[in-house]
């Protein structure tokens, strides 16, 4: 892991806003370098960051070092958006398409709630789960005719199902 990774959490604490961001920025810089694996660590850790610190920030009743900011609730949410989305991508390229689908799900909800209909990074999150739909339907299309076959598909029929729906 890179040393910033070490360094944030002895600054601003391990459950941090600011760790976990690091981590969402490490997670894709890990998969930049060939390696998915801890990738999708980084990026989980950052998403268990993000729901500690919305979890504290809902049952806590007095303002605290991370309660100060009014929108914080909406900046932790938001970085979980960003997250989500990073998980998303993270999922489908290791072919969990249905995973993907719930990731990017839970991102375009955060991301409508607080930016709007309209916004860029909204729309480019509702395109990544349009993908993420059409990947996973043709999986299921694929599986189904496999399943329907008793073994593999021929060639043709795969690559017709997956034309189908755009992968």
């Amino acid at each position: 892991m890179l040393e910033v990774s070490k360094t944030l959490p002895r600054v601003f604490g391990y459950n941090s806003i600011h760790v976990a961001r690091a981590l969402n920025n490490l997670a894709l810089s890990h998969y930049d370098l060939g390696a998915p694996v801890e990738a999708n660590r980084a990026c989980l850790e950052a998403k268990d960051i993000l729901n500690k610190l919305l979890i504290d920030d809902s049952t806590s009743s007095t303002r605290t070092p991370t309660t100060v900011c009014v929108d914080h609730k909406r900046i932790i949410e938001l970085a979980m958006a960003r997250t989500l989305g990073n998980l998303g991508f993270l999922e489908s390229r290791r072919k969990k398409f249905k995973e993907s689908v719930q990731s990017f799900s839970a991102a375009v909800k955060l991301l409508r709630r607080h930016l709007g209909v309209g916004h860029a990074d909204l729309d480019l999150a509702n395109r990544n789960l349009a993908h993420a739909k059409e990947s996973l339907t043709a999986a299921l299309t694929v599986e189904s005719v496999t399943a329907e076959r008793g073994g593999l598909p021929d060639i043709t029929q795969f690559l017709d199902a997956l034309c189908a729906y755009g992968v």
